[in-house]
């Protein structure tokens, strides 16, 4: 979970400050709780239910001349739908505590002037759809919203600038869908957009934070975010000067014209995520990283060229780059980097390094905890108790995928990957030959579709598989060699598998030398070059054994193969000519199917084999005489049927 005890510190400081909003705590029930009591020059009442102006203004009114006060909490919501027509009820000195909503929409407002009374919201503010409405001005009494601050479709609106007092808000601030808005600026005293909720009646003075958020009322702990989404013409986002904590995340998508983020001078602790989407012109987002703990950084469709924003970062949670046409490089992270969850490196077309990467020494977090070393300087920070939160369903992957332009991996000091590793779709990518400090890998291996790969080695540290090695569809990779240490296939899953398959000029394999166990199964398809295939010959048991459309003349890589609990299969390997690199086989408990190998004329690499305990079938190839497929059958002590069909007729003894 996240830790939140630096964000709750901060929290009790400020509400222990805040004192009095000029107004005193009303009862919510017993004796005097609906009469009028006076501090000051602000005599108080209480009102039950909601109102909707201009329709109620004269209950409104009536309540307040009965009450004889000016400082009125309603108990209940309150919405204007049309506009205020000299209603002058919510305006100052009067001063307005809505427990429930405050909602202003579908008016004809040019500004909240006459809002100028609010003074405290328990629920949320909302001022959404009023398309003369220029400016939020207007609510600069506003000291704490207790639910979420929504500006959103006000289409003649050019700027936002937040209530001149508000120093916090419970849920979150969203500023959406506002066609004209031009500048974000302002929110100058808010310092917690934090859970500071209070119970049904007012929130007290004091004291609020040494409660849990659960015992406070409304709908247990929420994670307040500011949320900047879909505004056509914003092009700055300024302010946020004291705005220390966030327990949520930061969301800047789908502003096309953002061009410059500044403010947030005073912002130490964020416990959630950064995400910018689909905002081109933004070059710069170091305003929002000045914290040293993320759980999220996503950058997707940014003007971004490199990470250098990122440098005050000592950990982090999951990192998505995606879509950014101008990253070209990922330098900028500093040298010792803790990163806890999945890191996505993904369709970037101008992106040639990814070596400032590597000061990443282990990617995600195990049942054991999370091993990473962070420097004695880390204890400094404020935000040294976040500690990110991985999703359950997430590991430590890291993927490198579809970045057009990058033409190496580098040098990768990586040690730990708790998760897969996959390399896809890199079109320039020529070699791989990284990761020789790899050690720990509980994931699987994916190295695929990539159209100029010619050759993989490393690996060389790496002692197990638990999921898995895929290489497939590579076109240009002519040599796969490495992983000389592994000696563990499978543990994490029984179904595990080495496919290495549709790479039509991989022409020779010397990988896998020390691989001893496998918890699955081995597939060699459609590898048509394929001549060699050295290594697993220590391996004596497969869950199945494919060998498929390869160049193969002989099966020389499991000579120490004895039991196959699946099935085996052999075809359509057109030079392939013996089965002698199968001699130590002595039991197959599924099907055994020997098919469509044109030269093959040699069964008697199978003298071992004592039982099938499914189907024998031996058919369509074409070189192979009837007397060696005879003398399999009676070779064979135990099988369940034979299929013997299609292979050449006859027979020199």
């Amino acid at each position: 979970m996240m830790r939140r005890t630096a964000s709750v510190f901060a929290l009790a400081a400020l509400v222990c400050a805040c004192g009095d909003l000029g107004h005193k705590d009303v009862p919510s029930d017993g004796p005097g709780a609906g009469s009028g009591t006076t501090q000051g020059d602000c005599a108080e009442a209480r009102i039950d239910g909601s109102f909707v102006l201009p329709d109620d203004a004269g209950a409104l009114r009536s309540q307040m001349d009965a009450e004889r006060a000016n400082c009125v909490t309603i108990v209940g919501n309150l919405f204007v739908d049309r506009g205020f027509q000299g209603i002058r009820l919510l305006e100052a000195p009067n001063q307005i505590h809505v427990l429930g909503d405050v909602r202003v929409g579908g008016t004809d407002l040019e500004d909240l002037s006459g809002l100028s009374g609010l003074a405290e919201v328990n629920g949320d503010l909302v001022v959404e759809q009023n398309d003369r409405l220029r400016t939020d001005a207007g609510l600069d009494s506003v000291a704490r919203i207790g639910g979420d601050y929504h500006v959103v479709g006000n289409a003649s609106l050019v700027a936002v600038q937040g209530p001149a007092n508000l120093s916090q808000v419970a849920g979150d601030i969203h500023i959406e869908r506002n066609g004209a808005l031009e500048t974000i600026a302002g929110f100058d005293r808010l310092q917690l957009l934090a859970d500071y909720r209070g119970p049904s009646a007012r929130p007290q003075a004091s004291g609020i934070a040494d409660e849990p958020p659960e015992s406070r009322g409304g709908d247990g702990p929420i994670d307040p975010h500011l949320i900047v989404d879909d505004n056509a013409s914003l092009e700055e986002i300024r302010g946020f000067r004291r705005l220390t904590d966030i327990d949520g995340d930061i969301r800047l998508t789908n502003n096309p014209k953002l061009s410059r983020v500044a403010g947030f001078e005073s912002l130490e602790f964020m416990t959630g995520a950064l995400e910018v989407r689909n905002s081109p012109q933004l070059t710069d987002v170091t305003a929002l990283t000045r914290v040293s703990c993320l759980a999220e950084v996503v950058l997707e469709n940014t003007g971004l060229a490199d990470l250098g924003s990122f440098r005050d970062l000592y950990e982090l949670g999951r990192v998505e780059l995606r879509d950014n046409p101008k990253l070209q490089s990922l330098a900028g992270l500093r040298e010792q980097v803790a990163v806890r969850g999945p890191v996505r490196v993904t369709d970037n077309p101008a992106l040639t390094d990814v070596a400032q990467l590597w000061g990443i020494e282990t990617l995600g977090q195990d049942s054991l905890g999370f091993d990473a070393e962070l420097p004695d300087d880390y204890e400094d920070t404020p935000n040294y108790l976040c500690s990110p939160t991985i999703p359950d369903e997430t590991y430590g992957h890291l993927h490198v995928e579809g970045n057009d332009a990058l033409q190496s991996l580098g040098d990768t000091p990586v040690r730990r990957i708790n998760g897969d590793l996959l390399v896809r779709g890199n079109d320039a990518l020529t070699t791989i030959d990284g990761f020789t400090q790899l050690a720990v890998l509980d994931g699987e291996v994916r190295i695929e579709d990539n159209a100029k790969l010619a050759s993989i080695d490393g690996f060389d540290d790496l002692a197990r598989l638990p999921r898995g090695l895929v290489v497939q569809n590579n076109p240009r990779l002519t040599a796969l060699d490495g992983f000389a240490n592994v000696r563990r296939l499978g543990e994490i899953t029984v179904d595990a598998v080495i496919h290495i398959g549709f790479n039509p000029k991989l022409s020779r394999i010397d990988a896998l030398g020390a691989l001893a166990t496998v918890e699955g199964g081995i597939e060699l398809r459609e590898n048509p070059a394929l001549e060699r295939f050295t290594g697993m010959n220590r391996v004596e048991r497969l869950g199945w054994l494919t060998v498929e459309g390869n160049g193969l003349s002989r099966i020389d890589f499991a000579a120490g193969l004895k039991f196959v609990d699946g099935d085996l299969t052999v075809s359509s390997n057109e030079r392939l000519q013996t089965m002698d690199g199968l001699g130590a086989l002595s039991n197959v408990d599924g099907h055994l199917r020997i098919e469509t190998n044109a030269t093959l004329t040699d069964l008697r690499g199978l003298s071992n084999l004592l039982s099938v305990d499914q189907g024998l079938y031996v058919r369509d190839n074409a070189s192979l005489p009837g007397c060696e497929v005879a003398w399999l059958e009676e070779s064979v002590e135990s099988v369940s049927y034979v299929v013997a069909e299609n292979n050449a007729s006859s027979c020199e003894e």
